[in-house]
């Protein structure tokens, strides 16, 4: 392949995904997969989401308050790589 060749073979690419990068503003992605037992799932921050929170479980908001901390809580042994003083630096 020479020279020229190449230069050509990477124009036409950047030109074929210049195209598909605008072809991106009409795109309406098909959430086919949200319909249907999922079709009553709202977005939380919606109005109608907002109003959902108000359902009741049947399990104690504390408990599940408790579960949701605990999910993300970092055990106090844990050793990061990355904080200084860890093993290994």
């Amino acid at each position: 392949m020479t020279t020229e060749e190449a230069a050509s073979s990477r124009s036409s690419y950047k030109n074929h995904l210049e195209a598909q990068l605008l072809a991106m503003d009409g795109f309406v992605p098909n959430a086919g997969m949200l319909g249907g037992q999922w079709s009553t799932m709202v977005w939380p921050g919606s109005a109608e989401g907002l109003e959902s929170q108000k359902l009741q479980t049947g399990v104690d908001v504390g408990l599940l308050r408790d579960i949701g901390m605990a999910s993300v809580r970092v055990p106090v042994d844990f050793v990061s790589i990355a904080s200084p003083g860890a093993a290994g630096s």
